[in-house]
């Protein structure tokens, strides 16, 4: 029988891979929900935003609810908010209240995404890169199975209600199975949140990474969110070539998370991201350009995104030990506004003003702005670095003298 430490890496990458299902089940059935409620592309941005607008509450919050209530709770209140949402959406019967369904989905989701990201950092403590590849590899398996998994209960001529409905099996594992476990202590700090909060943001690192992770949601989940409906409108695209093409985006995205461990801690951190920040880009603009077979490019440009998001976390982890728990919720909190701003509403409102077809070449401009903040980034660690060599050897100088 496994125990407790192994059950809650078990746990943890469950905790992901549902996360990876329920987060990506929207490129799939986005036309969908268009269709089911006459919307546009601007209309069906909001709802993809009130969702992540529901996360960066969540997420934002989720630390300091951490710290006071403890993780395995906050954990399992999450999984029940999104147990609700699951069933509720099948008896919403407006647009307005689809919203705020959404919304409140994106609530339980972002607790989900900050407790699995915040057991992760407590039981891989070694080899961050390596082990930060490997867990966030089962958010790329679950964005594998979430096309091929709606796209089955489409063709059988479910509705796209059942799609998120027959979802809650997987929660409800999560739920009985961290019920099980004893989750760890976290340390439960005496100040206030307004004081933690100013404490965290003063260090111009953490919100350089915010702003990293701002940029890289907004791409990822622009390219996923927006991919279906782009094919569909731009190149005409049925629904089975449609999960063909996402369905690949994830397995190379996995591929591409899987393929890091063997070389993130030989190449750097943030070397890494700036290899595949540069590559993606690249990658997406020819796609963006070139005929229609080209379309799977977009598919390609997923096992270069693939090691950004959990190398950035793993130099993060290694940045910094204080207030971490803080930090994680923070920095996710702002990866999930970049969903909100990013990658659905701005794309929406660009797609709407100069069609989806000049507006999905947004991507390139947040990609350079991530390349830029990674190089900053960089650049200042190496003059820290420098300068800390330099007193080291001034130490020994004087030593020797």
């Amino acid at each position: 029988m496994l125990d407790n430490n192994k059950l809650l890496g078990v746990l943890a990458c469950g905790m992901l891979l549902t996360f990876g299902v329920l987060v990506n089940l929207r490129g799939q059935v986005a036309p969908l929900i268009q269709d089911s409620f006459q919307i546009s592309y601007s209309y069906l941005g909001f709802v993809f935003s009130m969702m992540a607008g529901g996360s960066v509450i969540a997420m934002f919050s989720s630390g300091f609810l951490i710290n006071k209530f403890g993780l395995k709770n906050v954990f399992l209140t999450g999984l029940v908010m999104i147990m609700v949402v699951l069933i509720g959406i099948s008896y919403v019967p407006t647009y307005q209240l689809f919203v705020a369904v959404m919304g409140f989905f994106g609530v339980g989701v972002g607790i989900l995404s900050v407790t699995s990201n915040r057991l992760a950092s407590l039981i891989f403590v070694k080899d961050r890169g390596r082990k930060m590849n490997i867990f966030h590899l089962f958010f790329g398996i679950g964005g594998i199975l979430a096309p091929i998994y709606a796209g089955y209960l489409l063709r059988r001529g479910l509705s796209w209600e059942s799609v998120y409905l027959f979802a809650i099996g997987l929660v409800l594992s999560l739920l009985l199975l961290g019920l099980y476990c004893k989750f760890p202590i976290t340390k439960k700090g005496n100040k206030n949140n307004k004081a933690l909060f100013l404490e965290v943001i003063k260090d111009s690192r953490v919100v350089i990474f915010a702003m990293m992770f701002l940029l890289y949601v907004g791409i990822e989940l622009g390219v996923a969110n927006w991919l279906g409906v782009y094919l569909t409108d731009v190149q005409g695209r049925n629904e089975t070539e449609i999960s063909f093409y996402l369905s690949l985006f994830f397995v190379l995205f996995t591929l591409g998370r899987f393929l890091t461990i063997f070389i993130v801690e030989k190449v750097g951190y943030l070397y890494l991201v700036l290899i595949c920040a540069v590559s993606t880009g690249v990658i997406i603009s020819v796609a963006l350009v070139g005929p229609d077979r080209f379309a799977i490019l977009f598919s390609i440009g997923g096992l270069f995104l693939a090691p950004i998001f959990p190398t950035m976390q793993a130099a993060m982890f290694e940045k910094f030990e204080d207030q971490l728990t803080i930090i994680i919720s923070l920095t996710l909190a702002a990866g999930s506004l970049g969903d909100v701003l990013l990658a659905n509403w701005l794309t929406g409102f660009i797609n709407d003003l100069v069609g989806i077809q000049l507006g999905y070449g947004i991507l390139i401009i947040y990609l350079l702005s991530l390349i830029l903040l990674v190089g900053w980034l960089k650049y200042k660690s190496l003059v820290e670095n420098r300068l800390s060599v330099s007193d080291t050897q001034q130490l020994s100088k004087v030593s020797s003298n």
